[in-house]
């Protein structure tokens, strides 16, 4: 009997044996409005080279593993709209999936995707987590309510009242601090990977493709839990280069920068020069001098991604002018021999515009400006090999003073 008894336990003991479940994560983070997988972005590369070589060392265990599931989730911080988040979120997963496919041997009909369209529930732990958010108590008040009153997931427009009531929360002093210090860390992906032991590796015909579970809107499944890291130090920078067509089209060819400060708000600045002359001709094509701004961001396009959408905004120019086609000509601002601002002609505006995006990084930005310039321009005729002053008029100009068409390369 006592023999039987131990040939029991050893059979028992072989079965749990021969069930014995290895699993190893990977969580990698992304940039606001990316989907992209960045291996310089936070700590990502020291993470996926980790996660590689622990990989590989389970795959060289005996008996040989098998691939159990492969579980992939993409996640978004809420601040987005629904369906931009969404795209986010998915990409993010397949990011993930795309960068270690060629690093590791791993069967893809193993593969479900899911994603947290509004990364609700890591949000409550960071929150939790950190005693500096302002209002902290009521935040967590917020977010649990919210959990309870809508079972998960979400709908849509549940999500979005949420979201707006953090925003509101305090004139929205708690939601400017989680922008800052905790949403960097929900802009994530997870991929999860399960062996068993001691189980027959089944047996791959072909690829199949990678099954797509939404069923998982809001929420992330129980079994996951992704990593919160420490948030960086400081904010994404976020700008763009510019060129202005109309400018270019006109040989005068125009850059400029916009660098944005968070908040819908960024600044701008543009330089335009030309300086083309055939004294023999009596030509003149010469310009030089910029404006400068600070536009502020609202629509759809804005909430979705920075330097997108409508804007509206305040500029400063200085311009020098000299334009001679053969006969009279006209320059704008003093002679030369004193800084630009003693010299040109000066301006202030307000202005409108809309910036539509092309593809991830390129924008079209559409913008019109309607201002005062004054200063003064001078009037003069070739004569006799020289330029003879004719009159010097003031200019109290009011109307539109700024056009652009420009090609954006956001960064």
């Amino acid at each position: 009997m006592k023999q039987l008894y131990v040939i029991l336990c050893v059979l028992l003991l072989a079965g749990k044996l021969s069930a014995r479940v290895v699993s190893d994560s990977v969580t990698v983070f992304f940039p606001v409005s990316r989907t992209e997988l960045r291996a310089s972005y936070m700590d990502n590369e020291e993470r996926l080279t980790q996660f590689v070589s622990q990989i590989d060392s389970i795959l060289r265990m005996k008996p040989e593993p098998t691939v159990r599931s492969i579980d992939i989730f993409g996640a978004a911080s809420p601040e987005g709209s629904y369906d931009f988040n969404r795209t986010l979120s998915e990409g993010r997963a397949k990011s993930i999936m795309d960068y270690l496919d060629g690093r590791l041997a791993l069967p893809d009909s193993a593969v479900t995707i899911s994603y947290a369209v509004r990364n609700w529930d890591a949000l409550r732990r960071a929150v939790l987590a950190d005693s500096l958010v302002p209002d902290r108590e009521d935040v967590i008040r917020l977010l649990d309510s919210s959990i309870v009153e809508y079972p998960s997931p979400m709908s849509v427009a549940q999500s979005d009242r949420l979201l707006q009531s953090l925003r509101n929360l305090d004139g929205g002093r708690p939601y400017r601090f989680m922008i800052r210090n905790i949403f960097p860390a929900l802009r994530e992906a997870t991929l999860v990977v399960t062996f068993s032991q001691r189980m027959p590796k089944p047996l791959l015909a072909r690829r199949v493709m990678p099954r797509l579970t939404d069923a998982i809107a809001d929420t992330l499944p129980e079994h996951i839990v992704l990593a919160l890291p420490e948030p960086p130090a400081g904010k994404d920078i976020i700008w763009a280069l510019r060129t202005n067509l109309l400018f270019d089209a006109l040989a005068a060819p125009a850059i400029g920068a916009e660098l944005y400060l968070g908040r819908n708000f960024s600044v701008q600045a543009q330089w335009i020069y030309a300086w083309w002359s055939h004294r023999s001709r009596n030509f003149y094509w010469r310009i030089y001098g910029g404006d400068i701004g600070v536009r502020w961001w609202f629509g759809k396009k804005a909430r979705q991604r920075p330097l997108s959408g409508h804007h509206i905004g305040i500029y400063g120019q200085a311009m020098i002018w000299d334009f001679e086609l053969g006969g009279r000509g006209y320059m704008g601002g003093a002679p030369p021999g004193a800084a630009i601002w003693n010299r040109a002609n000066l301006g202030v505006g307000v202005e409108y515009g809309y910036s539509l995006p092309l593809a991830e990084r390129w924008n079209l930005d559409f913008c019109i400006g309607i201002g005062y310039v004054g200063g003064a321009y001078r009037e003069y005729i070739p004569m006799c090999g020289s330029y003879v002053w004719q009159s010097t008029k003031n200019l109290n100009y009011i109307g539109p003073s700024k056009a652009e068409i420009s090609l954006v390369y956001r960064f």
